[in-house]
């Protein structure tokens, strides 16, 4: 039986990844899981450090550090996560790397993540790190899309009623 001990919810502050929080929170709660929130700060633009020096690289990551701690804050504000144990990770690089690092380095049993649902020319450019991570990580992942439109607010915990499993009979499912 799968055994969900740490759980990891990456998040970059779009309204998929606050509820894929919301799903990752009572996961932790229902399972009495340590719940991780992982906020991986990627270059806006890839930087030789033959152009730019390293100090303004490393002032460029500590700004964006600074901004996605504010948002963090805001975030725990918005989630309380009082009730389970968690801990919020700040990391610098590629995010996808950077999320299947974590996972390897902090045994980390199941992921809940936000998806975008981008398309076409969109997921062509813009690549996806939701698919990248359902690819490539070892535990389970729970990719979670938005709010159904015109639902509001949430209201209270994420309750789980039905869950489909959809699988092909190969090993990977």
């Amino acid at each position: 039986m799968l055994t969900i001990e740490r759980i990891l919810c990456p998040v970059d502050f779009s309204e998929f990844s606050d509820r894929a929080c919301d799903y990752a929170h009572s996961f932790a709660r229902h399972f009495g899981a340590k719940l991780f929130v992982l906020h991986v700060a990627e270059p806006f633009v890839p930087i030789d450090p033959s152009y730019i020096s390293p100090s303004l690289i490393d002032q460029i990551y500590a700004q964006k550090i600074a901004d996605a701690e504010e948002k963090v804050r805001e975030l725990a504000a918005r989630q309380n996560w009082n009730d389970v144990e968690h801990e919020v990770v700040l990391e610098r690089g590629a995010v996808a790397d950077a999320i299947l690092r974590f996972v390897e380095g902090n045994n980390i049993d199941l992921i809940t993540m936000g998806t975008h649902g981008r398309r076409g020319l969109d997921r062509l450019v813009l690549g996806s790190v939701t698919e990248r991570i359902l690819r490539t990580a070892r535990p389970p992942v729970l990719a979670v899309h938005s709010l159904p439109q015109g639902s509001g607010a949430r209201e209270g915990p994420v309750q789980f009623r039905k869950i489909l499993y959809c699988t092909d009979f190969s090993d990977n499912s």
